[in-house]
């Protein structure tokens, strides 16, 4: 099943998957930044993925009936025409000897495929892309073209499982 809408989902309360949601932002956010940008937790050090999102998403599982959830989190800053007129002085400015870049538009995102019946995020994977150079886009995911490239970047080496496999032979 993909929801498209928090209301489409039957038996579930919509603030619930907003709360689910929300909760999953926090997590995938903490596992992004200890996990992949280098602030590793004393606790979590050269160990593999031990996050959860609970019980909340055990109780959405049994709601639903559902075994996994994937998520999705995307965030994209798009430098506008000013902003790149500022870039291009302030490297122009290294020249000169006085040096004042600024940075450019850039995308974060993370998927987390969770267990539904443990709560355990199994899989994660970050997306982060940015730019000190003017003019440099890495596709706009407010168009379809652009939000497909970020989806692909991001779950593109998302392999199928063993079970999968055999299947399909």
């Amino acid at each position: 099943m993909i929801v498209e809408t928090r209301e489409s989902v039957p038996g579930v309360n919509p603030e619930t998957i907003a709360d689910l949601e929300r909760l999953h932002n926090a997590v995938g956010s903490s596992i992004a930044l200890h996990k992949y940008m280098g602030l590793e937790l004393p606790t979590k050090r050269r160990e593999g993925l031990e996050w959860t999102l609970g019980q909340d998403a055990v109780k959405f599982g049994q709601a639903t009936g559902m075994d996994y959830a994937l998520f999705l989190h995307a965030e994209d800053s798009v430098a506008s025409t000013g902003r790149v007129a500022l870039q291009v002085l302030g490297i122009a400015g290294c020249l000169i000897g006085f040096c004042q870049p600024q940075t450019g538009g850039g995308q974060t995102a993370y998927a987390s495929l969770v267990n539904l019946k443990t709560g355990d995020v199994e899989w994660f994977n970050v997306l982060q892309t940015g730019s000190q150079l003017p003019g440099v886009a890495f596709g706009d995911i407010r168009t379809a073209e652009g939000a497909n490239q970020m989806v692909e970047r991001l779950l593109g080496r998302m392999k199928a499982g063993r079970e999968v496999r055999r299947a399909r032979r």
